[in-house]
């Protein structure tokens, strides 16, 4: 609700321009994740982000009335390779962000202030004996990011920042990653101190650049 409010008053300012006779175009931009970025679980973070970006929303229409919307298809995240301390030791896992959703919200080209939801899942994939490469994964939450959350900034020649600190994050469900004793999802829960179910325990922070860059 929170989200469609900030949305609904970003098209209302727009509305006020175009009745002023002041026409605007639609814009196709590529969105890159710049370092900076990250996804904190409870204490956990995971760090996103290169420049240039490997990490990137592409084909982000921008229409005339500051309508965003990004095709699931379009939004790709650089998978990376972390490493997990269990009670049995330590594995690498590789980890990718993966959209289960377009990207929909709104764009102020007066402002800088950028409000889009989407819904993303993690895959996890290791080569420990015995793990599931197909099916572990951290089920689907929906990312709410804003510049106008805690941490976020309006954009200002291309470049922003936009965060969601409301988010939640389900565990992996037993048995999904593999492996008997222990059970690799079971590990890897505790490890990563899933589930996170209390909004405010987690943060998604996207440092982000529009090419090519949009007013203000």
């Amino acid at each position: 609700m929170k989200l469609l409010m900030k949305a609904a008053s970003l098209l209302l300012g727009f509305g006020v321009i175009l009745s002023s006779g002041i026409a605007l175009a639609d814009d196709v931009v590529s969105i890159g994740v710049l370092p900076g970025s990250s996804i904190n679980v409870r204490g956990t973070v995971l760090a996103l982000g290169q420049d240039p970006p490997a990490s990137t929303l592409n084909n982000a229409l921008i229409a005339d009335d500051g309508t965003l919307f990004v095709a699931q298809s379009d939004i790709s995240f650089e998978p990376i390779d972390v490493a997990v301390f269990t009670g049995f030791g330590t594995f690498v896992v590789h980890v990718e962000l993966r959209a289960q959703s377009d990207l929909i919200g709104a764009y102020d080209r007066n402002t800088g202030s950028f409000a889009a939801a989407a819904d993303a899942d993690i895959k996890l994939t290791s080569n420990v004996p015995g793990f599931n490469n197909n099916r572990c994964i951290i089920p689907t939450t929906t990312w709410k990011l804003s510049t106008d959350d805690l941490g976020g900034s309006l954009f200002s020649g291309g470049n922003g920042t936009v965060v969601d600190n409301s988010f939640v994050v389900n565990a992996i469900p037993f048995g999904a990653c593999g492996g008997f004793f222990p059970d690799y999802a079971t590990a890897l829960n505790n490890a990563l101190r899933l589930p996170s179910l209390t909004p405010g325990n987690n943060t998604l922070i996207l440092v982000i650049r529009m090419d090519p860059p949009l007013a203000p």
